[in-house]
């Protein structure tokens, strides 16, 4: 049976907006210092990329990151070592340096496609927020932005720090931590950047699911978050869900079944882009 999908479409472009301005940049350089200068000047772009990457990389852990990082650096790479030869027949000539390179960007390129079809380089927000919406039922704009609690469960708190970052490494939530909780922020395409390279993360008023390690679990959806489904949506029903989702997500990995996460995840079929 086709599911129903409860968020709007996402029409976030914010992903593409690094690889325009790279060739808008370049191509302005182009134009003004020459075909050689403008390349140069997209490869620089891209290594500088592969770098933000890289940070990502260290603080998710994610393998996504990682293909993502190399890639971009051999692909930077391999644009700065393409010669110019304005008087030859073939202008654009690959050395001996770039025909190397790009094997390896190749060969990372198809890893980094089949990472992005197998969903396993993009963050999981909407899959998330709309797993909680599958059996909310629709009422009146009862939003409210005091966090809800959900339930109290038995929670170990080595266990609980090794689901944290079991979630992290898969780009389902990025946790927090203070000295009496756990707090795990969903996080949609195109919002990751504000997360990994803010300077003052404020999780506070974020869409966000807390463990306390007392066994308390409490749930804050922000605003937009509310907004972002097509219909009203009954609030506490929502807040209850999604907080009974990251329990039953708990459960699934201290049971050692954390294919089953990801399983759930992807029922939502939401894209590879959103």
């Amino acid at each position: 049976m086709q599911r129903i999908k409860k968020l709007k479409p996402d029409r976030n472009i914010t992903g593409l907006l690094p690889a325009i301005f790279s060739l808008i940049a370049g191509g302005c350089v182009a134009v003004i210092f020459g075909p050689k200068a403008g390349i140069d000047t997209i490869g620089v772009i891209i290594l500088v990329y592969a770098t933000f990457s890289l940070i990502a990389a260290i603080k998710t852990e994610s393998i996504g990151y990682w293909v993502s990082t190399i890639y971009m650096y051999c692909m930077g790479t391999y644009v700065i070592f393409i010669e110019f030869r304005p008087y030859a027949a073939k202008k654009f000539y690959l050395t001996s340096e770039a025909k190397f390179l790009f094997i390896w960007v190749i060969f990372f390129m198809l890893w980094l496609i089949y990472m992005l079809i197998t969903k396993r380089s993009k963050w999981r927000g909407r899959d998330i927020m709309e797993a909680a919406a599958q059996d909310v039922a629709e009422g009146e704009n009862t939003y409210t932005s005091r966090p809800r609690p959900v339930d109290r469960i038995n929670i170990d708190k080595e266990q609980l720090f090794a689901f944290a970052k079991y979630l992290k490494k898969n780009l389902i939530a990025m946790p927090y931590y203070d000295h009496e909780k756990v707090i795990f922020v969903p996080v949609k395409m195109g919002e990751e950047y504000g997360i990994l390279f803010g300077p003052n993360i404020s999780y506070w008023d974020r869409t966000w699911i807390s463990f306390e390690y007392s066994g308390d679990v409490s749930v804050n959806i922000s605003k937009d978050y509310y907004l972002d489904y097509k219909e009203d949506l009954s609030f506490d029903q929502l807040c209850d869900s999604l907080g009974n989702l990251f329990i039953k997500f708990y459960e699934h990995f201290k049971n050692q079944e954390e294919v089953r996460i990801i399983d759930h995840l992807n029922e939502m079929k939401i894209g590879p882009f959103s």
